[in-house]
């Protein structure tokens, strides 16, 4: 068996590309695209909107990558505290 140390150096495991999403995630994502096409050919006319909500999508993507890596980092934090407690007994 690899070692799991080595998986992650080799973007095996643990990596974007390695994860594959869940059919609800793709649905969902789908759903989102096709409402924000939809949305933005509403706005398209008025160019302060359209570049309004332009800034809050980008935004909110932003703040979406910034969560998902602090909880990313967070969990792989407690998986080593646990590795460890579990060494311990």
């Amino acid at each position: 068996m690899k070692s799991v140390i080595r998986q992650m150096f080799l973007e095996e495991k643990g990596s974007c590309q390695s994860i594959n999403p869940s059919e609800n995630y793709n649905e969902t994502r789908n759903e989102i695209i096709e409402y924000e096409n939809k949305f933005k050919e509403w706005i398209k006319s008025n160019q302060e909107l359209f570049e309004l909500y332009s800034k809050i999508s980008d935004t909110t993507t932003t703040l979406i990558s910034e969560t998902e890596t602090t909880h990313y980092v967070e969990g792989f934090k407690l998986g080593i505290l646990l590795g460890l407690e579990l060494l311990k007994d």
